[in-house]
């Protein structure tokens, strides 16, 4: 019984183990989408506000 017991608890605590890790791995891919998202539509919004200037730059000229 005591065996089974331990057996168990370490099954739990493996499985515990794994799941915390599995969710850190998770937080950390998901924070790197989230940066690289940012980043990504901070560019698209510089592009976006520079063809605007360009255009209105462009339109003010003729």
């Amino acid at each position: 019984l005591h065996t089974v017991i331990c057996n168990y608890t370490l099954l739990y605590v493996a499985t515990h183990c794994y799941m915390w890790l599995h969710t850190v791995i998770c937080g950390y891919i998901l924070l790197y989408v989230a940066t690289y998202c940012y980043t990504w539509l901070h560019i698209l919004r510089y592009v976006m506000d520079l063809t605007v200037c360009c255009y209105v730059w462009c339109c003010v000229i003729k």
